[in-house]
């Protein structure tokens, strides 16, 4: 099930406004591409600090290949940005972090 933009601000701010919540953690996984999500989710935030003037804290994940403008906007608009990075390869996991092994010791 996906929500639109509008649903997350809504439901957001209706949890902030009777005290469910201080905050927002939002992440996502891609839809149709990495901008077109980036897009969405930054209209979600955007709606809310501006049409509902949250100021509570957000945490928005970046969606890995998005457009380095829309990394921006999200940067001005998110308390705290972070990635995650999959590797789900071994020679992924050797490129990125050298010292780490697949195999639990």
């Amino acid at each position: 099930m996906l929500l639109t933009p509008a649903e997350v601000a809504e439901l957001t701010i209706g949890f902030y406004r009777r005290n469910y919540i201080e905050g927002l953690f939002l992440s996502t996984g891609v839809v149709r591409s990495p901008d077109y999500t980036m897009e969405m989710l930054i209209e979600a935030v955007r709606t809310l600090r501006e049409q509902y003037r949250f100021n509570g804290y957000i945490h928005l994940k970046l969606v890995p290949g998005a457009d380095p403008l829309l990394v921006q906007r999200a940067g001005l608009l998110a308390d705290r940005v972070s990635v995650n990075l999959e590797l789900p390869t071994r020679e992924g996991l050797a490129l990125l972090a050298p010292d780490k092994s697949r195999v639990k010791e």
